[in-house]
């Protein structure tokens, strides 16, 4: 992920079982009470990722695969449109053909079930997913916030690379970024990219992480590698201002239509509004952001 040591030392020779890098045996000792929970994850057996019909590994990203609640299988999107190519839309699982769940508390009521008895990773991250956000009714739950911490930590614990990228996000809004930090460390480690624009951020502040811009570049360019478009936002604000980065506005800008064109309509409005202060310190007309970001010069 990134060949540093946590202590910011370069090309460090040194792995832990983990296959984490580390610059000497005593800086990882240091460092065990902090990494001992990334650790022990990632050195755990994980649960398998892959799609029931064709056997592929399933990406990382959740809207590319479906979950099945009634018998916790999973499917890629392919296999799923393929069935429904050459049968149509069905009420029953397109795996199992159990009858689909027709209310949302028939699909808690599944989750529950396999998280309980099987104590599957899948399921206890569909829950904790669900919790966090209050869908399925659930918004009025008491106590909702615990026990989305708890699903959530206990699929992350199972290796859940996406459940333990949610618990970094509201470990991070609780204010313990430290603790946010190893989660995000293993969402990162399990393929989640935007997990390493978190990481950048949080060294960029210099919050729960040693403040290290340089290391907060490299993350981010990791991150815009691996396709997260914040990786790409992120690191057009270093360009721009020249921190942990030399300067380049040019660069900064094509990094900004980047990230505008591939992000959500969160960050979208995230690019508009840093274009806009990017400009003005430009001396330019910040109102030109946002015809800037609709019309990229032709290539």
């Amino acid at each position: 992920m990134d060949e540093f040591c946590v202590c910011g030392a370069a090309a460090p020779k040194m792995r832990c079982a983990c296959r984490t890098r580390f610059c000497s045996a005593a800086c990882h000792k240091a460092h065990w009470p902090q990494h001992k929970v990334v650790c022990r994850v990632l050195t755990s057996p994980a649960q398998e990722a892959q799609c029931g019909v064709c056997f592929e590994e399933l990406p990382v990203e959740r809207h590319r695969w479906n979950y099945l609640p009634c018998c916790s299988s999973r499917l890629c999107r392919e296999c799923v449109e393929e069935f429904v190519r050459k049968n149509g839309h069905s009420d029953q699982c397109v795996y199992c053909r159990a009858p689909s769940p027709r209310s949302y508390e028939e699909l808690l009521k599944l989750l529950r079930h396999h998280a309980t008895t099987r104590d599957d990773a899948f399921a206890l991250a569909e829950l904790g997913a669900i919790y966090q956000s209050g869908l399925c009714g659930t918004a009025d739950t008491p106590d909702r916030d615990k026990i989305a911490h708890d699903f959530l930590s206990r699929a992350a614990h199972k290796g859940h690379g996406p459940a333990a990228y949610n618990l970094g996000r509201k470990l991070q809004l609780d204010d313990e970024p430290a603790l946010a930090a190893q989660y995000y460390t293993i969402a990162a480690r399990k393929g989640v990219a935007q997990a390493l624009s978190s990481l950048g951020a949080l060294h960029l502040r210099g919050y729960g992480l040693a403040l290290d811009p340089a290391r907060a570049a490299r993350l981010f360019r990791t991150a815009l590698a691996a396709g997260d478009p914040n990786g790409a936002f992120n690191l057009a604000i270093l360009k721009s201002s020249g921190l942990g980065e030399p300067r380049d506005d040019d660069l900064a800008l094509a990094l900004f239509r980047e990230a505008f064109a591939k992000g959500d309509n969160d960050l979208q409005s995230s690019v508009v509004l840093a274009l806009r202060l990017h400009l003005e310190r430009l001396g330019q007309d910040p109102d030109q952001a946002s015809a800037l970001l609709a019309n990229p010069p032709p290539s």
